[in-house]
């Protein structure tokens, strides 16, 4: 049996849809495609109006949305003239075909509403199916429960257990899985298909990456943080204190001029981007993102990599020979954020060397900055 590993690690975007509904979105924010799913949105608040516009009549085709309730209501009507009321356990499973109109809305004013809504490609020839709306009462779904784990199952089989998603085109597998501290689930899963788990609350170990909301939370806020911080120092580069208390006073009295997102901070979510799309560093790939990345910086060395690199030449000939700086360190927070309980804390090093080859090349010392990431 080969044991899958993670290969990617998505944090939820906040965003909205419908008619203002807010939401937490992760598969669909990225353009890489991840066949068949198009798109996971995760609603839930208990402030009304954070979901009381819903969803009001709009078309779909060619794609199933599934839908899952962990609480509050939500009335679905559609043009087919089929309508359904979920409340909290139950699903709803929509084949779009051909085409539909649909309306989700929630059939309550007060409370907590909370829930899933996932997007699954169809294949082709069935993109022009006659549309079907599928409701499925949470008591319709059998339920496995040892001491360790509780499994319910929306769709596909564990055990003896089945779900009642029977007959589909893509053999799909849906299970709302919950662990006790320290234990462990297993499934083997058909080579065919591809898979995700989504984190609802609590800390999961895959592999040997361990995962939570937490940890993702503050991955995106140090990133902002950098970002953030870079963007109100930009107005004081390379200035001395007499220089900047003259011209902009103390600290509690500046007031950025025309803050923007800073080159520091743009190649570290490249850096970013790369690693959490792909895993592990691929020089190849970052230095294809680095090359079509549109970045203003006032130094030579990134622009002569990124010139050279649309140029063809490779990225490990593509350095400015005379440059040197500690700049790289900073662009390796994302290690220290994905990798900080690994004791094997080697890959920063090995990643700045990297970097260091790419844009400073000749500065083969460990800058005294990288001493922050760990």
């Amino acid at each position: 049996m080969k044991i899958i590993e993670v290969s990617k690690i998505v944090s939820p975007i906040p965003t909205s849809d419908g008619a203002g509904v807010k939401l937490k979105r992760s598969i669909g924010v990225e353009p890489n495609y991840f066949d068949p799913f198009l798109m996971l949105d995760e609603f839930g608040s208990d402030n009304n109006n954070d979901y009381i516009g819903g969803f009001p009549p709009h078309p779909h085709r060619g794609i199933e949305t599934v839908t899952y309730m962990l609480a509050g209501e939500f009335e679905h009507k559609d043009s087919t003239g089929a309508s359904g009321r979920m409340s909290s356990g139950d699903v709803q499973w929509m084949k779009t075909g051909g085409g539909i109109i649909h309306s989700e809305m929630p059939a309550m004013t007060q409370g907590k509403l909370h829930g899933f809504q996932l997007w699954v490609n169809m294949p082709k020839k069935f993109k022009m199916n006659k549309p079907e709306y599928i409701y499925i009462d949470s008591e319709q779904m059998q339920i496995y429960e040892d001491s360790d784990k509780k499994i319910k199952t929306i769709a596909g089989k564990y055990g003896n257990i089945e779900g009642p998603i029977k007959g589909h085109n893509i053999e799909p597998v849906y299970f709302d899985v919950e662990l006790e501290k320290d234990k462990e689930f297993n499934f083997n899963l058909l080579s065919t298909h591809n898979s995700f788990i989504y984190l609802i609350e609590g800390e999961v170990k895959i592999g040997d990456q361990r995962i939570s909301p937490a940890s993702l939370d503050s991955s995106r806020g140090a990133l902002m943080g950098f970002a953030i911080g870079e963007s109100l120092g930009m107005p004081f580069e390379d200035q001395d204190r007499e220089w900047i208390s003259t011209q902009h006073g103390t600290v509690l009295e500046h007031k950025s001029l025309n803050p923007t997102t800073g080159s520091d901070s743009l190649l570290t979510l490249i850096t970013a981007d790369s690693v959490l799309a792909d895993t592990v560093m691929h020089p190849e790939r970052f230095a294809s993102r680095l090359s079509t990345a549109q970045i203003d910086t006032r130094g030579r060395a990134v622009p002569h990599v990124q010139n050279n690199l649309r140029q063809g030449v490779p990225w490990w000939n593509a350095s400015l020979k005379d440059s040197a700086g500690v700049a790289a360190a900073a662009r390796c927070l994302i290690f220290g954020l994905i990798w900080s309980k690994d004791p094997e804390k080697n890959v920063l090093l090995k990643f700045h060397l990297f970097f260091a080859k790419s844009t400073k090349k000749g500065s083969t010392k460990l800058p005294y900055g990288l001493s922050t990431i760990f």
